[in-house]
């Protein structure tokens, strides 16, 4: 069985998926490949999208969210109709692609893919069979508009939303969203602390708005130490946003460590007692799987607002509507073992499941069993 999965560049969330996908294929001795689908339009109409979409999302955020709440309204001028009707032009060199290449099995993790995929079977009969996994916990604006064989859904209490979309409920598969494996296997408390070289009796909260480090981070930073315990530790990774990473390292304050990327993210996890973020999707699987409690803001929109609302509705984490409300949420959490435990606890057992290795499974039934939607 030979794999491809199609991402898309547009966020790290979606790349973060597709290689922890391949990661547990590969550990199958599965031959797997990643490739942007994007890129079957062309590199420079990749590039343009991914710059103009990584633009809007941090410099103007309201922008963002104002197009995803277009393309949910059937009265409204579609943005996202067209960009998808402009991504199928891509379909004839991905089927050249797949063909030369001998894919079984395409999975998608960008709703652009799905819609790509999608086209490409309809218009050129391609035969390859594909799944759709989406990587929040809604369902999308036209995801009524791809046709795969399988749908792996991030929680089954979002299976009548596909169903309502038309989606064959047959054809839904509860796995979770998919995360590395250092997660599942993540350390303990006492391990990563010894690590990272912090102390068992300090409280550390760990700090993390998406690779654009998105928000008034430094503002909620300080806010938090001013009211946050004396020994609480403020761990914030930036991201790629070398200026506020700069900006924290300034304030020159031994409680916080500022860092930029880092790919040691289920350590810091594990090392924390409470998780501070925007609802995106990966991040928020990924610390429910470590069974860290979060505060979470809804900084973006878009997207992120059935992030939101699905994980506060399930008392998964604790919500935010303003930055400002973020220390006290904290203070709160860090005062209340009690509470902490008990958020802890019901995240792990709502998010334990091997989501990857389910996967592989029913892809790999899917494909030798060769059905395919027709």
């Amino acid at each position: 069985m030979k794999t491809l999965i199609l991402t898309c560049n547009t966020g790290q969330g979606h790349n973060s998926t597709a290689a922890s996908i391949r990661e547990v294929f590969e550990f199958n001795h599965t031959q797997c490949d990643i490739a942007d689908a994007l890129s079957f339009l062309s590199p420079q109409a990749s590039k343009l999208i991914t710059t103009v979409h990584s633009g809007i999302f941090s410099l103007v955020p309201k922008v963002f969210d104002m197009g995803y709440s277009t393309s949910k309204d059937s009265n409204k001028i579609n943005p996202a109709e067209y960009l998808t009707k402009a991504i199928s032009f891509g379909a004839k060199k991905l089927s050249n692609f797949i063909i030369e290449n001998e894919y079984d099995h395409v999975i998608c993790v960008h709703l652009f893919a799905g819609v790509l995929v999608t086209n490409m079977r309809q218009k050129y009969r391609t035969n390859v069979t594909f799944s759709f996994l989406p990587t929040d916990y809604t369902a999308y604006p036209l995801v009524e508009k791809t046709m795969a064989d399988l749908y792996f859904m991030p929680h089954e209490a979002l299976s009548d939303l596909y169903v309502q979309k038309g989606v064959d409920k047959k054809k839904l598969i509860p796995t979770g969203i998919p995360i590395r494996r250092a997660f599942i296997a993540a350390r303990t408390k006492a391990e990563a602390r010894k690590l990272l070289n912090i102390s068992e009796d300090e409280k550390v909260i760990l700090m993390m708005c998406g690779s654009l480090g998105c928000g008034p981070i430094k503002d909620i930073a300080i806010s938090i130490l001013e009211k946050a315990p004396q020994n609480t530790r403020l761990l914030v990774a930036c991201g790629v946003n070398k200026k506020l990473l700069k900006s924290l390292q300034k304030l020159n304050c031994n409680r916080i460590t500022a860092f930029s990327y880092s790919d040691n993210v289920p350590q810091l996890m594990a090392a924390a007692d409470v998780f501070v973020t925007k609802p995106g999707g990966i991040s928020i699987t990924e610390a429910s799987r470590v069974g860290l409690p979060m505060v979470l803001i809804n900084l973006i929109g878009a997207c992120e607002t059935p992030n939101f609302e699905f994980f506060t509705t399930h008392d998964y984490a604790v919500g935010c509507k303003h930055p400002s409300e973020i220390a006290d949420k904290c203070k709160e959490l860090l005062d209340s073992p009690e509470k902490l435990e008990e958020l802890s606890n019901r995240i792990k057992a709502n998010f334990s499941k091997n989501s990857t290795q389910i996967i592989y499974d029913h892809v790999s039934e899917l494909v030798k069993n060769g059905k395919m939607l027709r």
